[in-house]
């Protein structure tokens, strides 16, 4: 991908992406387990203009939201988890105003990474801690630029 194509998506991500962690709990006969998620998504009502976004990164899925209340049909270009830290990272140094949620969204991608809970190996209250401070840190920087 070309420099200026990098420098483009991140201009993108920059106006009409959102970067998340969401949470979700699943109850099971043993006990309630917690989960984090990364997220990445680009809203928009132009679907050639993500068209184009998802040709050049190579993946991710596209959703349609019908016309609703006097809202346009829109689109979302949607990445999650190592998707969205690869396209972060792929076009990182370019991103400006959401520079800071970047950073965060990353860091806490590489730190699920180099974990490896799972049935017999569950998270840890430390861990959970960890994710959910950084969920915390991505929510208050929402609350601050709206």
């Amino acid at each position: 991908m070309k420099e200026t194509e990098k420098a483009y998506i991140a201009g993108i991500i920059d106006g009409e992406g959102c970067i998340y962690i969401s949470v979700s709990k699943c109850k099971s006969q043993r006990a309630v387990s917690i989960t984090y998620h990364l997220g990445l998504r680009i809203s928009n009502n132009n679907v050639s203009m993500l068209n184009w976004v998802l040709e050049k990164i190579g993946f991710g899925s596209i959703y349609h939201y019908p016309r609703k209340r006097g809202i346009d049909n829109t689109h979302e270009l949607y990445w999650s988890a190592k998707q969205a830290s690869k396209i972060l990272q792929l076009v990182y140094k370019y991103i400006v105003s959401k520079k800071d949620q970047a950073d965060i969204a990353i860091k806490f991608q590489d730190f699920k990474n180099s974990n490896h809970w799972g049935r017999y190996n569950p998270i840890s209250d430390e861990d959970s801690q960890y994710m959910s401070i950084q969920k915390q840190s991505l929510m208050d920087i929402h609350k601050n630029k709206t």
